[in-house]
């Protein structure tokens, strides 16, 4: 459970190819970066069907005490196709295993609560790790 195995097209494995070595950098000049990190990269090639893409990742999951997780969101910031639960009346009833989104969390009116020194160093973090990314035109 330490590890990720996720599919990614073509394209997105260029990408990042063209970007590890700046991507290991970034890792060393930031270490506490929120990036996930990549193990691996594969081209995976099955008998007579098509040759598909793998990403080994970094299971932060893994890390975490399973009944300290009260939910958990994917959010990238968007709203366009970014909500798993198909009703309002699931609030409070979802699956803590399940993975919710953006318009998820705006539903179940979450918020984070920090200090203001965290919420500093995450701020400072998280911008070190977008001008990277946007260095690569990844984000704006």
């Amino acid at each position: 459970q330490r590890l990720i195995l996720k599919t990614i097209s073509c394209c997105e494995s260029k990408t990042l190819a063209k970007m590890i070595d700046s991507y290991v950098e970034h890792l060393q000049v930031v270490p506490e970066s929120l990036l996930v990190h990549i193990y691996g990269i594969f081209k995976v090639k099955v008998g007579f069907l098509d040759s598909f893409y793998l990403i080994v990742m970094e299971n932060l999951r893994a890390f975490i005490e399973p009944n300290s997780i009260r939910a958990i969101f994917d959010l990238k910031g968007s709203t366009y196709d970014r909500k798993v639960m198909k009703s309002n009346n699931l609030v409070g009833k979802y699956n803590r295993r399940m993975t919710l989104k953006d318009i998820d969390f705006m539903d179940l009116e979450r918020s984070i609560s920090m200090s203001i020194d965290d919420e500093d160093r995450i701020m400072e973090i998280l911008t070190k790790d977008g001008l990277f990314l946007a260095s690569f035109g990844l984000m704006e």
